[in-house]
């Protein structure tokens, strides 16, 4: 096993996979024992985001169709 991290690129999640509500990306530096270290920015820690399309709902963390993309409403008019 790998001790320390390897910043590793994952697809976007799909609808009905978990997902983690409210998960903002990070900037962080990470550092390894020969001294070397990698600057990163924007980035998702632990688990991707949902596709385009997809949110993360709060109450189960699972990426689901949201109600405006789904076609809901179909212009701003349907609110006036």
């Amino acid at each position: 096993p790998i001790r320390y991290s390897t910043p590793t690129c994952r697809p976007l999640r799909e609808e009905g996979e978990l997902c983690r509500p409210e998960s903002a990306p990070v900037n962080t530096t990470l550092s390894y024992p020969d001294g070397s270290q990698i600057e990163i920015t924007g980035v998702q820690w632990v688990i991707c985001p949902c596709q385009p399309g997809l949110i993360c709902t709060r109450g189960s963390g699972v990426c689901s169709r949201s109600e405006i993309n789904d076609n809901t409403f179909n212009s701003l008019n349907d609110f006036i």
